[in-house]
């Protein structure tokens, strides 16, 4: 598996997608990607502690769309294109929150 490109993991997952092997096929195309993603996801959102969990929204995400990958395209351009589309809604998210504020920082606006 490790001399394959990621599109032909892809192809040959696809022939079997419920076996034993299918899984495997999986495993190794999302291992390949996966320290990648991470970082990617730390870079954009900062957050150390969050970009294993956005990056496992990630590869849940791409598996779950799988069949929508066309095979004439990189796999590394569609999987980053849902790492930086989940970071972007992360970032959107986080700033609509409020933020908690210290007491003596309102103080000091006063």
């Amino acid at each position: 598996m490790a001399g394959q490109t990621d599109e032909e993991l892809i192809a040959q997952y696809r022939l079997a997608p419920a076996s034993p092997r299918g899984r495997l096929l999986i495993d190794e195309l999302f291992e390949r990607h996966r320290a990648r993603v991470v970082a990617w996801c730390y870079r954009f959102v900062g957050d150390s502690t969050a970009a294993p969990d956005l990056a496992q929204d990630v590869f849940i995400k791409a598996y779950t769309g799988l069949d929508a990958f066309r095979t004439d395209a990189k796999f590394t351009t569609w999987l980053y294109v849902i790492t930086r589309n989940r970071c972007m809604d992360e970032v959107r998210s986080r700033a609509s929150q409020p933020r908690a504020v210290s007491e003596e920082a309102l103080i000091e606006a006063e």
